[in-house]
């Protein structure tokens, strides 16, 4: 029996066979243009998004806003439930094998829906016996349903245009998303139509997402469903390790809400859940990074992946300081900003979930590297321990100490994820990427945050008008990436010249 090439983190030769592969400087600007492109289109949707939930919250207030948490919570779980891991293996497999690339965008779609009216029908049980004596949630969470096929089709559909690295394209998707989710708030509260148009509005928007994303993608590759049938069982089959992994991950991210909602009044959950989604779009961006990554990734030979690995890690490592720092040090004025005074108490548990959402940074590389090297069949396994730790302490924290052990609780979870990560990536590439500059980028933004505590306890930091609070986040910022530069630089640029 002949060596298996995956295992060293090697592809198999079909994907080699018959590729060019690019100068070392064309294929960095391709890879910064495609990350750059990517996160400028998120982070202007993440202002569209921010001006929703800011006209959101403070119209509903933490009580009612509670009960829209509470739901989407619950429909959420259902919708990483549904994709099952499908996108990935998609987008995957259209990089990796053009010539099959219609059937495979054919069978993902097939998959994606069979997923997702599946879960429909268990999301409508489960919420009907969940919210048995909650009426208001029961009612939004079963308006929710029909949300889980939409994203599925929008989400298979941006999978293409990842793999086809048009990710000027799948930025477009992100921006539109988020501008159809602020037409939708914003009719829902100028019509008067309260939590349950708030929730109708948001399921319109999805289904729009959808067609529009189905509608790009046909630019670069139109599918084939004819004769995929067979094909969509080994989808299926391809998607299970990467499908657990993400089945597990929803259940602790939206099980420590939903359990929450059970031992906490909708206020408390209402507060929290600005807080939880500021979190929450934070820990997505590193993954549409290393999309952006993908299609470079496949062509690349074994030493050319782990130096691009390796380059991820420290610029991720470097982002993710930034953002624990900045969290932590400004969330009162983040929560304020957004949600009005009301909301300002989840200021304690929005620091603790700024480090819980820089800790996915590092996380991604070693998560999403595992899938590139089609070694998705080691996240079940990671994904397994990370919930049982995480249920653990939801047990124990969530009852006692409320949001902010719910906070605590999601970030012990995220540092396990990240060892066990680690360990799975190297065992299975036989790369072992280096420290370095990720702690030394970590012990920088311990300094800074040290630091600015005390010249705060001295000059009343971050306590005066809203322009001079960003102007105090830009000098923490300026402060943090200058030193981070001179402390890690040198590893940084040496990693991005290979």
């Amino acid at each position: 029996m002949g060596e298996n090439p995956r295992a060293h983190g090697e592809l198999p030769a079909v994907i080699l066979e018959g590729r060019h592969l690019p100068d070392r400087s064309a294929f960095r600007n391709r890879i910064s243009y495609n990350a750059l492109i990517r996160l400028s289109g998120r982070l202007v949707g993440a202002a569209v998004t921010v001006v929703g939930l800011h006209l959101v919250t403070t119209y509903f207030g933490p009580s009612t806003w509670g009960l829209v948490v509470a739901a989407m919570a619950l429909a959420n779980l259902f919708v990483g439930l549904c994709d099952f891991g499908v996108a990935r293996i998609v987008s995957r497999d259209v990089a990796a094998r053009p010539d099959e690339a219609p059937r495979v965008y054919g069978a993902g779609i097939l998959a994606a829906l069979g997923n997702s009216f599946a879960g429909v029908a268990v999301m409508a049980i489960t919420a009907y016996f969940l919210y048995e004596h909650r009426p208001a949630v029961k009612t939004l969470a079963l308006i929710l349903l029909w949300s889980l096929p939409a994203n599925a089709l929008w989400v298979t559909g941006g999978a293409v245009l990842v793999a086809k690295a048009r990710n000027d394209t799948r930025a477009i998707l992100d921006l539109g998303s988020s501008i159809l989710l602020l037409i939708g708030t914003i009719a829902s509260i100028e019509l008067g139509f309260g939590s349950r148009g708030y929730v109708l509005f948001t399921v319109i928007a999805d289904l729009v997402t959808a067609v529009l994303a189905l509608t790009l993608a046909r630019r670069y590759l139109r599918m084939k469903l004819r004769g995929t049938l067979a094909r969509v069982h080994r989808t299926l089959r391809a998607a299970q390790p990467v499908g657990g992994s993400v089945a597990l991950s929803s259940v602790y991210l939206q099980g420590d809400i939903i359990l929450l909602s059970f031992v906490a009044g909708a206020s408390a959950v209402g507060v929290f859940g600005v807080a939880y989604q500021i979190a929450l779009f934070v820990s997505s961006v590193p993954s549409m990074l290393m999309a952006a990554v993908l299609p470079k990734f496949l062509v690349g030979d074994h030493h050319r992946r782990r130096a691009l690995a390796q380059r991820a890690l420290d610029m991720l490592c470097l982002a993710g300081g930034g953002v624990a720092l900045v969290i932590a040090v400004f969330s009162r004025s983040i929560l304020t900003l957004i949600s009005g005074d009301r909301f300002v108490t989840a200021a304690p548990s929005l620091a603790i979930l700024g480090v819980y959402a820089a800790m996915s940074f590092p996380t991604a590389v070693f998560v999403d590297g595992l899938v590139f090297v089609g070694q998705q069949r080691r996240l079940v396994p990671l994904f397994g321990v990370v919930s049982a730790v995480n249920v653990v302490f939801a047990a124990v924290l969530v009852p006692l100490y409320g949001a902010m052990g719910t906070a605590m609780t999601l970030l012990v979870s995220a540092v396990v994820m990240l060892a066990l990560a680690s360990m799975h990536y190297s065992r299975a590439t036989h790369s072992h990427l280096s420290w370095r500059a990720p702690l030394r980028f970590s012990s920088t933004a311990i300094a800074c945050f040290i630091g600015v505590r005390i010249v705060g306890s001295v000059t009343s930091l971050h306590s005066g008008t809203s322009w001079l609070t960003l102007f105090e986040l830009f000098v923490v910022a300026a402060v943090y990436a200058s030193t981070s530069l001179l402390v890690g630089g040198r590893s940084l640029l040496r990693s991005s010249s290979r």
